[in-house]
């Protein structure tokens, strides 16, 4: 190798190769991960870095293909296996309901393991049916000896959940949780639109606070009415007083009790809301937006973004009566459309 030209010996710089590496699209990453070791492995760490689809991983365990749930049709892997491994958003396939043909070896799931640890971004939408039978499998199979301390997924730092059920939230989701996790953001099951969540729902809250004990960002999306779940997702954040930085919640669920928690916390920065239509947050004029903060107590130690979604009138009489810190640079006001 010539090791004078200009482009050589950037290479052989690691942080520069590293920069380099992440400027580069899928398909160049992956041809180079197949030009040696050193490159592989900086090629693949940023092909695994952030996963929204767990399909690639599942071919690692069905290497025997994928069937239906009802047997009727069976259908055989059609990828190369090093191909799937390379590429894995580009040659990841739907299968519908189809789980693993077949029991996952111990090398199947060491081979698993070897890439799932280099994903340190994961999000997952259980409301898909063809995931659904998948994550079950999953569940059922995997092996407590593989791994970090039974972790597959180590270097995860950023989970994104979108739950279909309290069951699925409560028996699924937890397999991807651990300590090592600082951003979290959770969609609640469409279901509580029209019902009041059940002792699930608590239990899971009990679930995400014990194992993962160290959130720092937290987002809990859902449409309808805040009322509705607010003891759970109060009762969440009560569960992260030291930890807590940002929070990003619908329209109209910034309500007195979230403001008087949030305005205590040592570590707080941002209030944040979601605008988007898969999160609508509806206004109730029956819920008064009249927060009691401590007197003689600092709220607001870190605040620096705070946007609140009430009446104006409402918003403003609460500002007149609690100053915000000189840390804030930002302050947004969302009020209700009749307004």
């Amino acid at each position: 190798m010539n090791h004078t030209t200009a482009t050589t010996r950037v290479l052989l710089v690691p942080e520069l190769f590293d920069m380099v590496i992440q400027d580069m699209d899928q398909s160049t990453l992956t041809k180079a991960a197949r030009v040696n070791k050193h490159w592989s492995g900086a090629a693949l760490a940023c092909l695994w870095e952030s996963q929204v689809d767990l399909k690639p991983l599942f071919n690692l365990l069905a290497t025997k293909g994928y069937e239906l749930k009802d047997n009727k049709l069976v259908r055989e892997s059609t990828l190369p296996l090093r191909s799937t491994l390379l590429t894995p958003s580009l040659h990841s396939t739907p299968y519908s309901t189809h789980v693993f043909k077949g029991l996952p070896t111990e090398q199947s799931w060491r081979r698993f393991f070897e890439y799932s640890r280099r994903i340190k971004s994961l999000r997952i939408d259980d409301t898909e049916e063809r995931d659904t039978f998948l994550l079950d499998t999953f569940a059922r199979l995997r092996p407590f000896h593989i791994g970090e301390n039974g972790n597959l997924f180590p270097s995860l730092r950023s989970l994104r959940w979108t739950g279909a059920t309290e069951t699925s939230l409560l028996h699924r989701s937890v397999l991807f949780m651990h300590p090592g996790i600082r951003k979290f953001h959770v969609t609640l099951p469409s279901s509580y639109v029209h019902t009041l969540p059940g002792d699930a729902l608590r239990q899971y809250v009990d679930h995400v606070i014990g194992r993962m004990p160290n959130i720092a960002h937290l987002a809990v999306i859902m449409k309808g009415y805040a009322a509705v779940v607010e003891p759970s997702v109060l009762q969440l954040i009560k569960g992260y007083t030291k930890t807590l930085e940002t929070l990003e919640v619908p329209k109209y669920w910034t309500s007195s009790a979230l403001i008087e928690i949030l305005s205590s916390l040592p570590r707080f920065r941002n209030l944040q809301i979601r605008t988007s239509e898969k999160s609508v947050g509806v206004y109730d004029p029956a819920r008064r937006f009249k927060p009691s903060l401590l007197p003689n107590v600092a709220s607001w130690p870190s605040l620096e973004k705070l946007h609140l979604s009430a009446p104006y009138g409402e918003v403003t009489d609460f500002l007149r009566r609690n100053t915000l810190p000189p840390s804030v640079v930002e302050l947004f006001i969302y009020t209700p459309r009749q307004e």
